[in-house]
């Protein structure tokens, strides 16, 4: 079964056609393997990067630390999911099991919109995720996504009033505070909200 819901639709090499795909992502309709052992978390807490009721930040005892995640059974929560060439269909994932009971969200406290907390920008971009832990600025913007790249940023918001969105990537040096490119305007191909 797919993990979504469609909005709009890709062509044949990804590029969005008639805009960006806005996919809304739906945790319970992963195929979770059920031979995979999940990662034991000690504490959850209403996430950062998706501030709606039913999704979770978790954190192991050793310091690790997964925001986005969802319940996907009792105790079970798919963590932090990502889609990555050549096969965008199927998402990697975390697997992550508490033992406590989740904290409950009141709903009226998280926003009504859905969130944007992954993308996939145009091709010779590497896919980004939404950050909420990221308290640094680069040319003056707050960065909110990081990039499966080195050195690879997103900044400020994503430009969402054309049919196809665009982002503003950067790219630092080795130490993360230095831009050396951009930033740079990359289209959205492909946006995963919840």
């Amino acid at each position: 079964a797919p993990a979504t819901e469609e909005v709009a639709d890709a062509d044949a090499t990804g590029q969005a056609s008639g805009g960006t795909d806005v996919i809304l992502f739906d945790p319970t309709a992963i195929q979770i393997d059920p031979d995979r052992e999940p990662i034991p978390v000690a504490s959850c807490e209403p996430s950062q990067v998706v501030p709606t009721a039913g999704v979770y930040q978790c954190s192991t005892s050793e310091g690790g630390h997964f925001d986005p995640c969802w319940v996907v059974d009792d105790g079970i929560l798919l963590c932090e999911p990502s889609w990555n060439a050549p096969s965008f269909d199927e998402p990697t994932y975390i697997l992550a099991a508490i033992a406590e009971p989740l904290p409950v969200v009141d709903p009226a406290s998280t926003g009504a919109d859905p969130v944007v907390f992954y993308v996939i920008l145009e091709e010779g971009n590497p896919p980004c995720a939404k950050r909420a832990d990221l308290e640094m600025e680069l040319d003056g913007q707050p960065v909110t996504y990081s990039c499966a790249a080195p050195g690879a940023w997103l900044v400020g918001d994503l430009e969402t009033s054309q049919p196809t969105w665009i982002a503003q990537r950067v790219i630092t040096d080795s130490s993360g505070t230095t831009v050396t490119d951009g930033p740079t305007p990359v289209a959205v191909v492909q946006a995963w909200a919840y």
